[in-house]
């Protein structure tokens, strides 16, 4: 017997004893001569990067598949899981043959995309919606990938809106909501949706159709047409179904923050919290298909639907007065449930 073999019980049948002479009963020093049948021994691995290692460990699971271990009977252990769980996704996601696996010792937040994306959207709808934050909301992976938008048109769009001013905003709603509710400075009344994605998205569409270098500001009333790029075949005009997501995608957002404000309008019980959220969830990642969920944004809706019911029960008898619970309470207790 070898210490590999003595790390490899030890291991598998969780008793560190099989590392220490001596120490074992008889029933399990007779298990220790007759090790389980058909069992791989434990792999040390050891590269020139831990991306390396990643890549190796790929290539041992395919050989054991073929011996007919399961996904499921694998173990692999390391000692900072912070830094190995992104080379793993990265890796594992590039694979050419699928390898289901999942990390543990990381929070929910850490390992769903569907849970960052929905953090990163109610940010987003509750900030000041600015330019930079719808940015980092189309890459996220859930969302590019929903909605169809690869690295070379995320860098397109950020071109487009960026030449028709969007800077902070939604629409001019949602501006006049963010006054209210203290996130943004008054620019005054005739100012308040000109740096909006909305006012953006209208100056692409009159650049779309006509041409935006023969007017002037005032050549579609107070709206100036803008073509998005100087080269004709990175314009809207150029990309329709790209500039069509991109339409579709902000009137979703708008709805999604009148409804949001609506329903802290309406008293914010945790019930309308839920039929709220679970709306704008289905409605900004919408599954291809319309049949099938993957399991990422049903865990998603779960553990929506799990905060607003604990909310209810620790309501529940609390009297009429305090039966309304404000987004923000519910953002945070999201936050703090997917960093846990």
């Amino acid at each position: 017997r070898t210490l590999l073999d003595a790390v490899h019980e030890a291991v598998f049948r969780n008793n560190e004893d099989f590392l220490t002479d001596g120490s074992l009963s008889p029933a399990e020093a007779a298990a220790y001569r007759t090790p389980e049948k058909g069992l791989p021994s434990v792999r040390i691995a050891a590269a020139s990067s831990l991306k390396r290692e990643v890549e190796a460990l790929a290539d041992w699971i395919y050989a054991l598949r073929e011996r007919g271990v399961k996904a499921s009977e694998i173990l692999v252990a390391t000692p900072n899981i912070s830094a190995a769980a992104p080379v793993i996704d990265s890796v594992f996601s590039a694979l050419p043959q699928r390898i289901d696996y999942a990390v543990s010792g990381r929070s929910v937040l850490e390992s769903s995309g569907a849970a960052e994306a929905f953090g990163e959207l109610c940010d987003f709808l509750f900030g000041r919606g600015a330019a930079d934050s719808f940015y980092a909301l189309v890459s996220l992976p859930l969302v590019s990938r929903l909605w169809g938008f690869s690295g070379e048109d995320q860098d397109l769009l950020r071109s487009w809106l960026s030449r028709a001013g969007y800077r902070y905003g939604i629409s001019e709603s949602h501006v006049g909501r963010l006054l209210e509710a203290g996130l943004a400075a008054d620019e005054g009344e005739g100012a308040r949706a000109e740096g909006t994605l909305a006012r953006a998205l209208e100056r692409l569409a009159l650049g779309f159709a006509a041409d935006a270098g023969e007017g002037g500001e005032g050549f579609w009333e107070d709206v100036r047409p803008v073509s998005g790029s100087e080269l004709f075949w990175q314009t809207p005009a150029a990309r329709p179904e790209l500039f069509k997501k991109l339409m579709l995608l902000s009137e979703a957002l708008d709805r999604a923050q009148e409804r949001i404000f609506e329903t802290e309008s309406q008293g914010g019980s945790p019930e309308l919290w839920e039929e709220a959220l679970l709306q704008i969830e289905e409605e900004l990642f919408p599954e291809k298909g319309g049949w099938w969920s993957s399991p990422d944004t049903e865990e998603l809706k779960r553990e929506i639907s799990g905060i607003c019911r604990t909310a209810s029960r620790a309501l529940s008898g609390a009297g009429e007065d305090a039966a309304s619970v404000p987004f923000a309470v519910l953002r945070r207790a999201f936050t703090s449930r997917m960093e846990s």
